[in-house]
């Protein structure tokens, strides 16, 4: 996540501060206990709705002290290599201004690949920066290389390091695998469940009922989505299949900042539905339910 940056690719403005209403959101024991509780808490943490501003506290909490955030320095080809209080003092210093304060700002996880040995883990984020709600078009996207380790008892983060991306750097494909298609290809297009889905659409019937003649049954389906009311009600509008299991992690293992949603095939313009919900950028699997 890189944070001050973003501003780099916003039109700043003279506005007046908007009076922040900003609401700590400490992360529980079960969150720090995992590698993906606490990145998706960083994510979370530099996110805020209009009239609010990043959890200042939270975002701290995540480090370990003395880790280093190595970002692109603005108008140079240079890495420039910050403390952590340097990095959110300058997020406040831009936040200042411009008009993300009145519009709201959201970070967005499209994928999240992690490595785990022992004490140390390493992620690959990519994600998608927004001015304004978690449905707005996407400001640009970067790639975070983080690196944690576990000690008292739970994950730290102790480095960051990002990168852009920019004309004449794409990120790979092997990294965009998962990631939603752009606002001009918004839709149910076809292909958008490609790499998400891990059942064959083809295999059902126009009822949504899989197997032989005597013996058809609709598939049931799992996927996660972040904790945030907004998205769920998103999920829910697009699928009114989906139920909510917010103390079940299900096969598919959602985080501790995740919820658990089942929907069914059995219904009409399943498979629409289900092209949107792959669609979406939070969505990052959909997988077959198995009930035994």
């Amino acid at each position: 996540m890189r944070l001050w940056l973003v501003f780099g690719l916003i039109a700043a403005t003279n506005c007046g501060m908007v009076a922040a209403a900003s609401v700590e959101q400490a992360p529980d024991a079960a969150e720090l206990s995992t590698v993906e509780g606490v990145v998706e808490a960083l994510y979370r943490g530099a996110s805020f709705e209009p009239g609010g501003e990043p959890d200042w506290a939270l975002l701290r909490s995540l480090f370990l002290p003395g880790a280093v955030v190595a970002q692109p320095a603005r108008g140079s080809d240079e890495i420039e290599p910050l403390t952590v209080d340097q990095l959110l003092g300058r997020f406040e210093h831009a936040l200042d201004g411009s008009t993300l304060r009145e519009t709201g700002f959201h970070e967005t996880i499209v994928r999240l690949e992690t490595a785990v040995f022992g004490r140390i883990a390493n992620c690959h984020v990519v994600y998608e920066p927004r001015a304004g709600g978690s449905s707005a078009a996407p400001l640009g996207r970067g790639v975070d290389s983080i690196t944690l380790v576990r000690t008292g008892g739970r994950w730290w983060i102790v480095a960051i390091a990002t990168e852009l991306e920019r004309p004449g750097l794409p990120i790979p494909e092997s990294f965009t695998a998962a990631v939603s298609p752009g606002p001009e290809q918004s839709g149910a297009a076809a292909g958008s469940c490609s790499g998400k889905l891990d059942f064959d659409l083809a295999e059902l019937d126009d009822n949504g009922l899989i197997g032989p003649p005597d013996g058809k049954v609709a598939v049931s389906y799992e996927l996660c989505v972040p904790k945030d009311q907004k998205l769920v009600d998103e999920v829910r509008s697009i699928d009114p299949s989906i139920a909510i299991h917010a103390d079940s992690r299900g096969r598919i293992g959602c985080s501790p900042m995740e919820v658990l949603c089942l929907g069914s095939t059995h219904q009409r313009s399943y498979r629409e539905i289900l092209e949107r919900l792959c669609a979406l950028p939070y969505v990052r699997r959909i997988e077959r339910t198995w009930f035994e």
